[in-house]
Parts: C-alpha cells; structure tokens; sequence
C-alpha cells in the first residue's frame, strides 16, 4: 500500500511541474522575447512594465530578435551616469519608440523608428542619438509614446 501511494505522490509531483514549466513558457512566449513584468516605471500618469537592460550585454540584445511587446510594456535601458548612447535597430523585426530620459524626465523621443531590411550590414545600420546625455533609455511598441502621452518633460518615476 505505502508503494502505491509514493508512485501516486511522484506522480503527481511530475505531474505538477510539467503543468508548472508549460505556464512558464506559454507566459514567456505570451509577452513576447523578455520579461515585461521584470519592474515598473511611471511616465506622467501611466505605468508601464518594463525588461531591464542594465549590463553592456543586455543592452546590445535590447529587444533584438523580439515579434512583439506587448501595449503598455517596453523594455528600459539604465547607465548609472549619464552618457551619449547610441540606439540601433540590429535584428528588430518590429518598429519602436525611442524614448529618451535623463534625470528623471524625458528630454527627445524618436517616433516609429523603423526595423532595418532583412539583411542589412551591421556598418550599414543606422543610429539614434538623443539630444543630450541620458542615463535611461526607454523603448516601446512605434506609436506608443504618443498613444500614452509621453513627450518631452513628461516626469520619470522608478519603482
């Protein structure tokens, strides 16, 4: 008896953890390629759910190879002093909002920057620039910014 209800336990037990893992991919695969629900920010009134690029790697990859963001998320690029960063479009597939930020309010946005053609060489890539130093980077769905009403001065809050 004490043998069938450790198998019928382990069982359940996998059984579990299939179901668990499943969720888990269907969630990653439902937001898109990164973790939208990673943290918050406010821009204005709005919260937005955002993937933290905050090391040199996860900031080349950005949102790189993604298909979709879902509306009301983004992905948020911080530097820990403010620099002059260059944004580029290498392997997007889907055009965005540059969302320029320094000191806790937004200073440019470049709107519905568009995905480079299939094929496109690196050193053929173009590149963004804001239009001062910036320590966050904030990129969206193209139209987004305007949709959110998130220009220039609109306030920065990080939760």
């Amino acid at each position: 008896m004490k043998v069938r209800v450790i198998v019928a336990a382990v069982g359940v037990a996998v059984s579990v953890i299939i179901v668990a893992i499943a969720f888990l991919v269907t969630m990653r695969t439902s937001q898109g390629c990164r973790n939208f629900a990673q943290s918050q920010i406010q821009i204005g009134e709005r919260k937005i759910g955002v993937a933290v690029a905050q090391t040199p790697s996860q900031q080349q990859q950005g949102l790189s190879g993604c298909t979709q963001v879902p509306p009301g998320h983004g992905m948020y690029f911080t530097f820990s002093d403010k620099q002059p960063v260059a944004i580029w479009m290498k392997d997007m597939r889907i055009p965005l909002d540059i969302v320029w930020i320094a000191d806790g309010k937004v200073i440019g946005v470049n709107a519905n920057v568009p995905p480079p053609a299939s094929g496109t060489p690196d050193a053929q890539l173009p590149k963004y620039y804001p239009p001062q130093l910036v320590d966050r980077v904030l990129e969206l769905n193209a139209g987004e910014a305007q949709q959110l009403g998130i220009g220039v001065g609109s306030s920065v809050a990080e939760f």
